[in-house]
């Protein structure tokens, strides 16, 4: 499984590398009223629009498509001819569409008919795009492959002059925003993670983070503000303080398998639940972690998990607190209210 998205009704939609295009039931079920897709190619990203239509986007001919509810191919929406492959999607608020990848310009806005937004400005980035966070002006930032590593665009698609990138020696994997504007970015530049501020300097003043000695995958932010952050560094998942030191109340988990204990592999996906506790899904079986409550000393330890060997790439969470994680396989699990 490459790619999973959540529709509001509960029901998963789940991409794999094969193409394929599944609709699971809450229970995991495969949803027999769905069509199954098969898209010659790798469906690398999935974005479910307001009114239940399916965005997909993938290393297949064409590199975007839109399902309807069905599953079945909307006719309503005709892709624009891209030269390379989507590895994002965003769904703006005015449901307007962005799209990164490798393909010229980086970055386009659609329409919701699939056309380019002629407000949009296409301009070439000279590299490709991982990952697309807007801000609540709906300026874009913009993370990836060269073209500065992060960038900031206006609402048109036009580089926001008044945003410097720093000097970075490596890919942008992860890009997420604070509430105060300021926004953390995590990858394989020196350093792993940083903190810039609105206009794109680097923080250095008030965040300096822990030398980790490996790259981060993920980032996820806190609602008190401290991020939690995994990757293929020591630890693999760790929880920094505001000021990007080490958050000592955050313990390193091992997880059990088969009664014997392991370290935490590999993370590629980090999310929070509503209560703040942390899913935490990569190479190895999702676990789910305690927060800081209810005491500190609780705080990263293993609280429950299960169902995949393999590698978890992405994990979201659906309604009422059910956990869906996707990789190599696919699993979703149910905990009591309890636990």
């Amino acid at each position: 499984v490459r790619s999973l998205a959540v529709q509001a009704d509960g029901k998963i939609i789940v991409g794999h590398l094969n193409g394929i295009v599944r609709r699971l039931n809450t229970d995991g079920s495969v949803d027999s009223s769905f069509n199954r897709a098969v898209i010659a190619g790798a469906v690398n990203s999935i974005a479910v629009q307001s009114d239940g239509r399916i965005l997909i986007g993938g290393n297949f001919a064409g590199s975007l498509q839109r399902l309807d509810t069905s599953g079945s191919i909307d006719p309503t929406f005709t892709p624009p001819d891209l030269d390379g492959y989507v590895y994002s999607i965003t769904v703006q608020d005015d449901g307007k569409i962005l799209i990164g990848g490798t393909f010229s310009g980086s970055v386009w806005r659609l329409n919701d008919t699939g056309e380019i937004d002629p407000t949009f400005i296409g301009e070439d980035r000279g590299g490709g795009v991982n990952s697309i966070a807007v801000q609540a002006d709906r300026k874009i930032v913009i993370g990836g492959n060269n073209f500065g590593y992060v960038r900031r665009l206006n609402t048109n698609g036009s580089i926001d002059p008044t945003f410097t990138p720093p000097n970075l020696n490596g890919t942008v994997t992860s890009v997420v925003m604070q509430d105060d504007g300021k926004f953390l970015i995590g990858g394989y530049f020196s350093g792993y993670v940083m903190r810039l501020t609105a206009n794109g300097d680097v923080d250095d003043a008030t965040f300096t983070p822990p030398d980790l000695g490996g790259t981060v995958r993920s980032i996820a932010m806190q609602r008190d503000g401290k991020p939690v952050i995994g990757g293929t560094f020591g630890d693999r998942a760790m929880r920094l303080n505001t000021d990007g030191t080490k958050d000592g109340t955050f313990t390193r988990p091992a997880i059990t398998v088969d009664s014997v204990e392991y370290p935490l592999d590999w993370l590629y996906s980090i999310v929070l639940q509503g209560d703040g506790k942390i899913v935490v899904g990569g190479r190895g079986r999702p676990t789910r972690l305690n927060n800081a409550l209810p005491t500190p000393p609780n705080a990263g330890t293993v609280l429950g998990g299960g169902g995949s060997n393999n590698a978890v790439w992405i994990i979201v969470i659906a309604a009422a607190g059910l956990v869906v994680a996707g990789g190599t396989t696919v699993a979703r699990r149910r905990k009591p209210a309890a636990q």
